[in-house]
């Protein structure tokens, strides 16, 4: 879906390189539509014009990776780092927070892989919001819902789970777990706003290999985080009754 805009920019603008969200969409991370495809230029522009935006910003060499060619000419996209990072500091906030949790569930891009960007492009445009997203996360939540059900669980009293934690089974990784209560192995997970509408499929998979593997599932849309959190912790309070009864 979020591919053709790329394609009809390398056949419009032959050589270009694209970067930013339309990058990171390139790459498979789920993404907002595009407004526009981002590109990089060594040569001032006058703005955004048939949806593509030039940005004269510091690029390596190495951060360059050649996937085709069109009409000849090479179609080149920043390499996935790059636009992992770009995309962060690019996207809206909240847009960013659900493209990180995204990243960090799929061992791509995590908080020390932000921090590293930080350190080598200071300076680059979008570094604020990159600074705002370590800030936002440092508890583990990636969402305006996640750190709302983490402050329902505290205030309920509900203890003893880890946010944001990698889980494993026989086959490799599964995924984070957005809330996970070790002792009956319980992955509660609190989907974001449009990412998770998308990926659909590939939430199933996930949650099935989490059953296989002998977890229990919770999984809430936003808005029950958000706007019923009595409902959300008596959700969580009798799903580990029952798993602790069990043992």
């Amino acid at each position: 879906m979020f591919i053709a805009p790329v394609i009809a920019t390398w056949v419009h603008r032959p050589g270009s390189i694209v970067m930013g969200p339309a990058a990171a969409a390139w790459h498979g991370a789920p993404v907002p539509p595009l407004e526009h495809v981002d590109i990089w230029t060594d040569q001032l522009g006058d703005g955004i014009r048939d949806r593509i935006k030039p940005h004269r910003v510091p690029l390596a060499s190495w951060e360059v990776e050649r996937v085709g060619t069109f009409g000849g000419a090479p179609a080149l996209v920043v390499h996935r780092d790059r636009a992992w990072r770009d995309a962060l500091a690019w996207l809206p906030f909240d847009d960013s927070l659900d493209l990180s949790a995204w990243l960090s569930a799929h061992e791509q891009f995590d908080r020390d892989g932000i921090e590293r960007a930080l350190h080598e492009h200071p300076g680059l445009v979008g570094n604020r919001q990159l600074r705002r997203l370590l800030d936002a996360t440092v508890n583990g939540a990636f969402s305006v819902a996640e750190r709302k059900g983490h402050d329902s669980l505290r205030a309920a009293g509900i203890t003893g789970w880890l946010a944001n934690i990698q889980v494993r089974d026989e086959i490799g990784i599964v995924g984070r777990a957005d809330i996970f209560f070790d002792d009956v192995q319980l992955d509660v997970e609190i989907d974001g706003r449009a990412a998770h509408e998308r990926r659909a499929d590939e939430d199933r998979a996930r949650d099935n290999r989490m059953h296989a593997s002998g977890r229990t599932v919770l999984r809430f849309p936003a808005r029950v985080a958000l706007y019923e959190p009595d409902r959300f912790v008596s959700t969580v309070r009798t799903t580990l009754a029952t798993l602790r009864a069990r043992r």
